[in-house]
């Protein structure tokens, strides 16, 4: 009887699909603010995926111009560096990772990832709005949120995430 048990359960695993999920903590503006080392909205000029130095992941360079700094010092160009991409017959998707297309605009919450000029993103998606006119929306696909405080705020107008980044800041002080 264990013995079927197991055989079943292995066959239950070989048929299972992968998860498709990252679990983030699901933080404010506020908090997102407090935390990153700049806070901005931009263009995306380019994406451009490559091999890390040691061949085993692939990440995407995403070249934004900066038309507005929320927080933060950078300069008017920068590079933010984010998990997963494409190169050649290979691809690394990193499931609730921020995704940028090339013209799209952004408010990102970043984080410095070396003494140069490149940057992250701070918690996945989470730290990614993607703007249209006046309204700034985050992407969600892909994320678990293990937050202990109310519904985040998932879409907002960008007078009001300009506030909320301005009173994150001052929590920082």
């Amino acid at each position: 009887m264990r013995r079927l048990a197991a055989a079943l359960a292995l066959v239950a695993l070989a048929h299972a699909a992968p998860a498709r999920a990252s679990t983030t903590l699901g933080r404010s503006v506020e908090a997102l603010a407090a935390d990153a080392d700049a806070v901005v909205r931009a263009t995306v000029v380019s994406t451009s995926a490559r091999w890390t130095g040691d061949g085993r992941r692939i990440v995407t360079d995403v070249r934004l111009s900066v038309l507005e700094t929320l927080a933060g010092a950078t300069g008017a160009q920068l590079v933010v560096t984010v998990p997963g991409g494409a190169v050649g017959d290979y691809a690394q998707d990193v499931s609730g990772g921020a995704k940028f297309t090339a013209g799209e605009q952004v408010v990102v919450f970043l984080r410095r990832v070396t003494s140069g000029e490149r940057w992250g993103v701070l918690d996945l998606a989470d730290g990614k709005f993607t703007v249209s006119e006046t309204t700034a929306r985050r992407q969600t696909l892909g994320l678990e949120r293990r937050s202990r405080v109310a519904p985040l705020d998932d879409t907002l107008d960008l007078a009001t995430l300009r506030e909320r980044v301005r009173r994150g800041r001052e929590r920082k002080k």
